[in-house]
């Protein structure tokens, strides 16, 4: 006997959003102050030091090694002076979750 060819895609119940657990208020503070991704200051002026370092033989005097290193440096310097608290947007997707 032949098979018929499926000519449609299946149908599939539609997808629907996990259900969250309310949070506490300590709770809410709590995750609030945590970080949801972390990305390390002057993480690619860091990635460029280290290129510099393995192409020049870790010649920690050569030129284009003591640049890079300067980079990071000044990178790092400038994250510790511009680094803030929370974004609103985040305590505001945290907030949809208190209980209240």
């Amino acid at each position: 006997a032949a098979r018929r060819l499926r000519t449609s895609a299946p149908r599939r119940a539609p997808v629907r959003p996990p259900r969250l657990e309310r949070l506490t208020l300590k709770e809410y503070r709590i995750a609030s102050k945590m970080k949801s991704n972390f990305h390390p200051p002057a993480h690619r002026e860091f990635l460029d030091f280290m290129g510099a370092l393995a192409q020049h033989d870790f010649d920690t005097e050569h030129a284009s090694v003591v640049a890079a290193r300067k980079a990071v440096e000044t990178a790092t310097a400038e994250a510790d002076a511009s680094r803030k608290g929370q974004r609103a947007s985040t305590n505001y997707h945290l907030s949809r979750h208190l209980k209240r």
